[in-house]
């Protein structure tokens, strides 16, 4: 049986807790790694620079890709990104 959630969780996307944490803490750090911090406000910033670029190469709601990449802070703009410019993302890692 397929377990039913409340509606408040239903369209939740990556992107959009991305969002949702950025519209509340813009300036706390969303991913740290060695000497590298990014706040979320940068995040969201350059996950959607990211999607506008697959929109402007002609990627698009039904296409596909996949990445195969360490776990770095890019990684998380593009699962962010990718996704909310309809594009259906393959993690390989």
């Amino acid at each position: 049986m397929i377990p039913v959630l409340p509606p408040a969780y239903e369209a939740v996307t990556f992107g959009g807790a991305l969002r949702a944490a950025a519209g509340r803490w813009p300036g706390k750090v969303a991913v740290r790694m060695a000497s590298r911090a990014i706040t979320y406000a940068d995040l969201v910033a350059r996950s959607h620079a990211l999607r506008n670029a697959a929109l402007a190469m002609g990627l698009g709601p039904g296409d596909r890709a996949a990445i195969v990449a360490r776990n770095t802070p890019e990684y998380f703009e593009v699962a962010a990104g990718l996704p909310d410019a309809g594009v259906a993302l393959a993690t390989i890692n």
